[in-house]
C-alpha cells in the first residue's frame, strides 16, 4: 500500500493475445487521471534488456521512468539486481501454468517468486500514479495468472476490463506475422492459437472475474467501430477519471482521436504512435483467411464464440 495505507486502483485490461488491447489501454490513458503503463508485467524484463519505452527512448534513460523506479520501494544495489532478475524469469510461468486453478481450489498460498513479481509491480503502480498525478493505473497485461497474482496481493484494487476478439481474427493476425514460416508450423499454430484464445478468456472468467472489485467486458470489435461507447461500458471504472472525463473523438463512419505521447513499458507497435489516429475494426481475416484455417479455430473455439455473440449468419456461412 502506498504511505497513507490505500490501494491503488488498477484498470487491468484482460484478455487473449492481439485482441486489441495495446489501443484500447491507449484510449483509456487520454482520460484525465488515468495513467496507461502498458503491459506491466514486462517491467522487469524490459529494465534488464535496456526495452523502450512508449516515448521512443531507452527505458532505462526515460526520465518518466527513471524517477518512478527511483522512488519505488524495492530493493537496490546486488539485492535489487536479483529481484529484477527473478521477475524477469517468472513473467514466462504466467503464460503457461495455470497453476492458478491448484492454488484457487486447494487454498494454497502464491509461490514466492510470484508474490514478490506482483508486491513489486503494484509498488512501481504507486509509484507512477504519484509521479503521473493519477487517481487510477491502466495495466493492459493481458495475461490472466498474473491479474491472479494481483487479486491475491495487497496494495491494489484490481478492476478488469475483459476484451474478447473474435478468434479468427486472433489467428489470423498471429499467421499474418508468421508469414515467412512453413505450412506445417503455421498449421499446427493455428491450432494452438486457437486453444490460446480459449484458455485465456475461461481463466479470466473463471479465476479472475471472481477475485476482481469490478468486471467489465467488451467485444474489440464493438469498440473498434465507436471508440467513445467504451465509457458507457466501462462507466465504473471511467468514473476514477473524474468529472466530466472524455476522449477527444471525432465522430463519423470511422473514428478519429487525438493519441498523446505515452511511457508504456511494453506492448506491440501501436504504442509508439501518436497524434491523430484512425480507429476501425481489422476485418482482413473475411477475406484473406483460408477455409480450412477458419474450420480449425470454429471447432476449437464454438462454446466461447456463442458466448461472446461471434455466432451470427457470418459464422453458420463459414462453417458450411
Amino acid at each position: 500500500m502506498d504511505g497513507r495505507g490505500m490501494p491503488i486502483d488498477v484498470i487491468y485490461i484482460a484478455g487473449a493475445p492481439r485482441s486489441g488491447t495495446t489501443i484500447l489501454s491507449q484510449l483509456l490513458g487520454e482520460l484525465p487521471g488515468l495513467f496507461n503503463v502498458g503491459e506491466a508485467r514486462f517491467l522487469w524484463r524490459q529494465v534488464l534488456s535496456s526495452g523502450r519505452c512508449g516515448c521512443g527512448t531507452r527505458l532505462i534513460a526515460c526520465d518518466f521512468w527513471r524517477e518512478v523506479l527511483t522512488d519505488s520501494p524495492v530493493p537496490s544495489g546486488d539485492d535489487r539486481t536479483r529481484t529484477l532478475a527473478a521477475a524477469a524469469l517468472t513473467h514466462s510461468r504466467l503464460r503457461t501454468l495455470p497453476w492458478e486453478l491448484v492454488v484457487r481450489r486447494l487454498g494454497g498460498s502464491l509461490p514466492r517468486a510470484l508474490r514478490e513479481h506482483a508486491a513489486a509491480t503494484i509498488a512501481v503502480y504507486h509509484a507512477a500514479a504519484a509521479a503521473a498525478h493519477a487517481s487510477a493505473i491502466v495495466d493492459a497485461s493481458k495475461s490472466p495468472s498474473f491479474a491472479y497474482a494481483l487479486t491475491a496481493s495487497e496494495g491494489v484494487r484490481l478492476h478488469v476490463v475483459h476484451v474478447v476478439r473474435d478468434p479468427r481474427a486472433v489467428v489470423h493476425s498471429w499467421l499474418r506475422s508468421q508469414s515467412g514460416a512453413s505450412a506445417r508450423v503455421r498449421g499446427r499454430g493455428v491450432l494452438y492459437s486457437a486453444l490460446k484464445w480459449s484458455a485465456w478468456n475461461v481463466l479470466t472468467e473463471l479465476i479472475v472475474r471472481p477475485s476482481a472489485a469490478t468486471y467489465a467486458r467488451l467485444r474489440y470489435e464493438d469498440v473498434a467501430r465507436a471508440p467513445a461507447a467504451l465509457l458507457s461500458h466501462i462507466a465504473p471504472l471511467a468514473s476514477q477519471a473524474g468529472p466530466g472525463g472524455r476522449i477527444g473523438l471525432l465522430e463519423g463512419e470511422t473514428s478519429v482521436v487525438e493519441l498523446s505521447t505515452n511511457h508504456t513499458v511494453f506492448g506491440n507497435g501501436q504504442r509508439f504512435i501518436s497524434g491523430p489516429v484512425r480507429v476501425e475494426p481489422d476485418e482482413e481475416w473475411r477475406v484473406a483467411m483460408s477455409r480450412r484455417a477458419r474450420a480449425t479455430v470454429i471447432a476449437f473455439t464454438w462454446p466461447l464464440l456463442r458466448r461472446y455473440g461471434f455466432n451470427g449468419r457470418d459464422l453458420r456461412r463459414i462453417a458450411l
